[in-house]
């Protein structure tokens, strides 16, 4: 025979009127939670007349790190109306065991966004994998510590240098976009390096 009951907001549940005889007791894990260490998904146990049994099952709901990736068009950190999501940017995931190879790496959608699931509690390293030509406005990582069931958020923001001769998307084409204080006659002279002051 077969019997199922729900918990109470408290945790608890209790099969009555058992015949003696050989058990077993499961629980159905729910989505995004996970059995602790050294803990088991059923009980197999025998009972006599008038016996009461207690089991205890114990789960830990997993955690999510999540983000996004923008690009700062004017390269000034205090500034965020400027602020474009950044797509197929390499993002890792690193724990407290594994410093130099990442337990998970993504690429940002076209929106910017990542998303690290079934992560359960503990420290974790957040990276992103810089390209030529760019330069991080923010810190390149970001160190979190995740309880059980959390959602944390992080970002990373990059500004386009270009480079000598202005070859960014703005910087060098002759106009003067957005806070640029030079490009419309300055042409790409030698040794032209663009930021929005021109230096």
């Amino acid at each position: 025979a077969t019997s199922t009951a729900t918990t109470t907001e408290l945790g608890c549940t209790t099969f009555e009127e058992l015949v003696p005889g050989d058990y077993v007791v499961s629980e159905v894990i729910q989505n995004s939670w996970y059995l602790l260490n050294n803990y088991v998904q059923y009980h197999t146990f025998n009972i006599v007349a008038g016996q009461q049994t207690q089991i205890d099952f114990f789960n830990t709901e997993y955690s999510t790190i999540s983000g996004y990736k923008y690009e700062d068009e004017d390269g000034i950190a205090t500034t965020t109306d400027d602020w474009t999501p950044l797509g197929d940017w390499v993002i890792n995931l690193f724990d407290s065991s594994s410093t130099s190879t990442p337990i998970s790496t993504l690429n940002t959608n076209s929106l910017g966004y990542f998303e690290f699931t079934s992560l359960i509690p503990g420290d974790y390293t957040v990276t992103e994998e810089l390209q030529d030509s760019w330069l991080a406005l923010f810190p390149t990582s970001t160190s979190l510590t995740l309880l059980s069931g959390t959602a944390t958020s992080t970002y990373f923001v990059n500004y386009f240098e270009g480079g000598s001769g202005g070859s960014e998307e703005y910087c060098g084409d002759g106009i003067k976009n957005n806070d640029e204080q030079c490009d419309d006659s300055d042409g790409l002279t030698s040794g032209y390096y663009c930021t929005n002051s021109c230096t």
